[in-house]
C-alpha cells in the first residue's frame, strides 16, 4: 500500500531552524517535590475509604462525612491489573503522583478463567486474584479509590452448557442479556468476586469502602447490539435464536391480549409464531419497528434491574450500582440506577481489518477545531448527561499518535468541573505489564507519554481540588428524553443512539457556555427546573449566548473558560482562574491575555502549544485580585512528542489520516521519547521583583534557575525555551 512520509504535517513550519528533539520523560518513581500531587494543597493523603463508603447525594458523590467527593483517574486494563508486587509496590505512588485517585479495573474478568482450568465460571486464577488483592490494597493505601467493572466479554466455555459460542456476536454482548444461563451465571460471579475476602485488607470487596463504585456491564445492552451492524444480531445462531423468539412471542402476545390484532399487524404465524422483523419487512409496516423496539427496551429494562437488584439487594453493596454507559440503550433504565456513566474518544483509531494494532490509522485533528463547533465529543458527552444523577466520563481519550493528544485530559477535566460532574477516567494508563517503557505507545496508554503526564496536575487541580467553579444552575440545558418518544426515533432511524440527535449547531455547543445534560420526563424528581431558565431549543436560548455562538467566541457563564475558533483552523481553549491558567491551541503570531498574565508564545513546529500553570503550594498572605497569590505553581509546556526512529506517514488512499504502523509502512519507533521545547513569554502583572523560575528534570528536581526580568510597569517577565530541555517548571511567586 502507498504511503508517504507525512512530515508536512507533522512539521509545518518545518523550513524554520528550530532546536533540535531533545529526550524527556517523567521518571516511574513518586519524588517528595512539586511534581508530586499528593504533597500538593487540598490534596488528602488519607487511604481511600477511610472516610466511609461513597454514595450519592442529588447529582453529587459523597463520603461518609457527607463531603462532595470528586474522582479523576484512569483505566488500567487486562493483564496489567495484575502486577508482581513489586510492580505494584512502584506502580501505586507513581499513579497518584499525578493526581490520580482513582482507578478503573477495565477487561479483569474478561482474561479468564484460563483454558482448562477447572472450576467453572471462576473469577481469576489463584496467582491472578492473589496479584489483584495485593494490588487493590496499594491502591487502597496510596488513596486511590477503585471503580469496579463487574462484567465486560465474561467468558463462558462448553463447560459450562453452551453451544456455538464461537458464532456469537461480539463479547456475547446482548445475548448475555437476555440468556437466562449467562444472567445466572453473571448473577454468580457477584456473588464469588464480591465476598471474596482480600487477605491484604481483610474485607470482603462488597464491604470495602475503597470500591467508590461498581459497573454492571461494559457498553452493553440489547438495544445496541441489535441496532450494531458489526454485531449481525439478525443472523443469531440456535439455540439462541429460538429462547430469543420465543421470548419475542409471548410479548407480543401480553401486548396484543388476543390473537386478531396481532395478526392483523404482523400477518400469519409461520409454526406459531411470528419470527422477530428484519429491515425488509420493517419497511413494509414501520409498526413493527416499533413493536420491536419496545421489546428490546422491556428486555433492557428487565437485565438491568435484575442485575441492580441482585448486588444491592441480595449482596448488600453500599456503593453507587450503574448499568452501562448512556448512548448504547435508553436513558429510563440507566435514570433508575444509583449514578450514571458515558464513554467518548476523540480520532479513535481506526483499522484495516479486525482489531490488530500492527495496522491502523488515526485522524489527525484537533478538537478545537471540531466539524463546525468546537469541542464536538465534549459537548456530546455533556448532552447525554442525566440532570440529577452523578455522572461519571470511565473512558475517554485522545491517541497518543494525534499531534494535538495533550489537549483531551486538560479540555475533559476543565469542562467536567465547569459541567459539575462527578468523575473523569482517562483510557488508559497501561492494558498490559510493561509498566516501565521508555517510549510512547501510539494508541492511547498514558503511563510514559509526557505530553499527558505533565498536564494531569492541572487536570486534578481544576476537577478535584475545584479550581474551576461549577457553573451556576441559573441556566440550564436540558434537552427532554421520554421514554415513548425515544423508542419511536430510534426505531425510524435504526440506531441505538438516534433519540439522543438534534440538527442544531448552537445546542450542539451549549454545553460550552450553560451546565447541560437530559432531563428524564419519567423521572422529574431528578430534575425539576424551578427556579432555572431551562432550554429545550434553540429558541429558549438567551441572545448573548446564541451571539456568542454566531461569533465563534464562547465564554462559559462563569467567566473562566473561553473557546475560541474565529481564526480558520486555529481554535484557541483558555482556562482563567487565580490558580490553575491554561492555554491550549494554534498560536498564529498571537498574544493571549489572561487576568493578571499575558502568553506570546513562540514559533513551533505545528504551530500549536499546550501550556498549564498551577498553584501546588500557596503561601497565605494573598489578597484577592487578579494577580497569582503567593506560592509554588507547576508550570507545563508541551508540543511535539514522538520515539526515536519513529516514522510516521499518510496512507495515500486515507487522506488526513495518519500511522506508524508497519503495515502502513511506518514504524513504532523507541526510547528515548523526544520532546519539543516551548519557546514563550509569560509576564506577569505586578509580580515585578517577587517571582523565581526553575527549570525541572524528568523526576521533578531542580535542573537549573531561569532568569525573570522586571518592567518598569511592574510586571514579572518569564521566558522559556527549548534551551532548557525540559517540558516542566518551578514557578515561585514571593509574597
Amino acid at each position: 500500500m502507498a504511503a508517504t512520509l507525512f512530515l508536512a504535517a507533522l512539521f509545518p513550519l518545518c523550513a524554520r531552524d528550530f532546536a533540535p528533539l531533545f529526550p524527556f520523560q517523567p521518571t516511574h518513581r513518586a519524588p517528595d517535590n512539586i511534581t508530586n500531587v499528593r504533597t500538593w494543597a487540598g490534596a488528602d493523603g488519607k487511604p481511600a475509604g477511610d472516610d466511609g463508603f461513597i454514595t450519592t447525594q442529588g447529582d453529587h458523590f459523597v463520603d461518609g462525612d457527607g463531603r462532595v467527593r470528586r474522582f479523576i483517574g484512569t483505566n488500567i486494563g487486562m493483564t496489567g491489573c495484575f502486577p508482581t508486587h513489586e510492580a505494584a509496590d512502584m506502580l501505586a505512588p507513581e499513579l497518584a503522583r499525578y493526581g490520580i485517585n482513582i482507578v478503573r479495573m477495565h477487561y479483569v474478568s474478561h482474561r479468564t478463567p484460563k483454558e482448562g482450568y477447572p472450576v467453572k465460571d471462576s473469577f481469576m486464577e489463584p496467582v491472578q486474584l492473589e496479584r489483584f488483592d495485593y494490588f487493590f490494597a496499594r491502591l487502597k493505601e496510596n488513596g486511590i479509590y477503585v471503580y469496579f467493572q463487574l462484567n465486560i466479554a465474561r467468558k463462558v466455555s462448553a463447560a459450562n452448557g453452551f453451544e456455538n459460542l464461537d458464532k456469537l456476536p461480539k463479547y456475547k454482548n446482548g445475548v448475555d442479556n437476555v440468556d437466562e444461563r449467562m444472567i445466572e451465571l453473571q448473577e454468580r460471579f457477584h456473588r464469588e468476586i464480591l465476598e471474596h475476602v482480600n487477605p491484604y485488607t481483610g474485607l470482603m470487596y462488597k464491604d470495602d469502602p475503597a470500591i467508590a463504585m461498581f459497573e454492571l456491564a461494559n457498553e452493553n445492552s440489547i438495544v445496541n447490539s441489535w441496532f450494531k451492524p458489526s454485531y449481525h444480531f439478525p443472523d443469531l445462531v440456535e439455540p439462541y435464536k429460538g429462547y430469543f423468539v420465543r421470548l419475542w412471542n409471548e410479548w407480543l402476545e401480553r401486548k396484543y391480549g388476543d390473537l386478531a390484532p396481532l395478526k392483523k399487524k404482523w400477518g400469519k404465524y409461520r409454526g406459531g409464531m411470528i419470527d422477530w422483523p428484519y429491515d425488509s419487512n420493517w419497511t413494509v409496516k414501520p409498526d413493527r419497528a416499533l413493536d420491536f423496539t419496545e421489546f428490546l427496551a422491556d428486555l433492557e429494562k428487565s437485565y438491568f434491574a435484575r442485575l441492580y437488584r441482585n448486588v444491592k439487594d441480595s449482596l448488600g453493596v453500599r456503593q453507587p450500582v450503574t448499568g452501562t454507559q448512556l448512548e448504547y440503550g435508553f436513558n429510563q433504565p440507566q435514570a433508575l440506577m444509583d449514578y450514571c456513566d458515558i464513554h467518548g474518544y476523540w480520532c479513535h483509531p481506526g483499522f484495516r481489518k479486525g482489531w490488530d494494532w500492527n495496522n491502523f490509522t488515526i485522524r489527525n485533528g484537533a478538537i478545537i477545531n471540531s466539524f463546525g463547533h468546537p469541542g464536538s465529543t465534549f459537548t456530546q458527552i455533556a448532552r447525554a448527561r442525566i440532570l440529577g444523577r452523578p455522572f461519571t466520563v470511565s473512558e475517554y481519550d485522545h491517541p497518543n499518535l494525534n499531534y494535538y493528544c495533550a489537549e483531551g485530559d486538560i479540555m475533559l477535566a476543565a469542562m467536567g468541573a465547569f459541567q459539575n460532574w462527578s468523575g473523569l477516567m482517562q483510557f488508559a494508563w497501561i492494558l498490559n505489564t510493561d509498566y516501565s517503557r521508555d517510549y510512547v505507545n501510539p494508541m492511547f496508554d498514558m503511563c510514559s507519554a509526557p505530553q499527558k503526564l505533565v498536564h494531569f496536575p492541572a487536570c486534578w487541580a481544576m476537577f478535584v481540588r475545584g479550581d474551576v467553579r461549577s457553573g451556576s444552575e441559573s441556566v440550564v440545558f436540558a434537552y427532554p428524553s421520554e421514554y415513548g418518544k425515544d423508542i419511536k426515533a430510534v426505531a425510524e432511524g435504526r440506531n441505538a443512539g438516534a433519540h439522543g440527535e438534534h440538527k442544531s449547531g448552537l445546542l450542539n455547543s451549549l454545553p460550552l457556555a450553560v451546565v447541560s445534560g437530559r432531563q428524564v420526563v419519567e423521572c422529574p424528581e431528578l430534575f425539576s427546573g424551578e427556579g432555572s431558565t431551562v432550554i429545550r431549543e434553540a429558541a429558549d436560548v438567551p441572545d448573548e449566548i446564541a451571539d456568542a455562538w454566531k461569533n465563534k467566541y464562547v465564554r462559559s457563564l462563569t467567566g473562566e473558560l473561553i473557546w475560541d475558533w474565529q481564526k480558520k483552523d486555529a481554535g484557541v481553549f483558555m482556562v482563567d482562574t487565580r490558580r490553575t491558567k491554561v492555554f491550549c491551541g494554534f498560536v498564529r503570531g498571537r498574544t493571549f491575555t489572561y487576568r493578571g498574565m499575558t502568553l506570546t508564545p513562540g514559533e513551533t513546529r505545528l504551530d500549536w502549544l499546550t501550556l498549564t500553570l498551577t498553584l501546588a503550594y500557596p503561601y497565605g498572605g494573598g489578597k484577592p485580585g487578579n494577580i497569582l497569590q503567593p506560592g509554588e505553581y507547576l508550570l507545563a509546556a508541551t508540543g511535539v512528542v514522538r520515539n526515536t526512529g519513529q516514522v510516521i506517514v499518510e496512507p495515500s488512499d486515507l487522506p488526513g489520516k495518519v500511522s506508524c504502523s508497519p503495515a502502513e509502512g511506518g514504524r513504532f519507533g523507541t526510547g528515548p521519547i523526544l520532546c519539543e521545547g516551548i519557546e514563550a513569554v509569560l509576564s506577569f502583572s505586578g509580580l515585578g521583583g517577587r517571582m523565581r523560575c526553575y527549570a525541572l528534570d524528568p523526576d521533578g528536581n531542580v535542573l537549573q534557575e531561569i532568569p525573570v526580568s522586571s518592567k518598569d510597569s511592574g510586571e514579572a517577565v518569564l521566558l522559556i525555551g527549548p534551551g532548557y530541555k525540559t517540558v516542566w517548571y518551578k514557578v515561585i511567586v514571593d509574597a
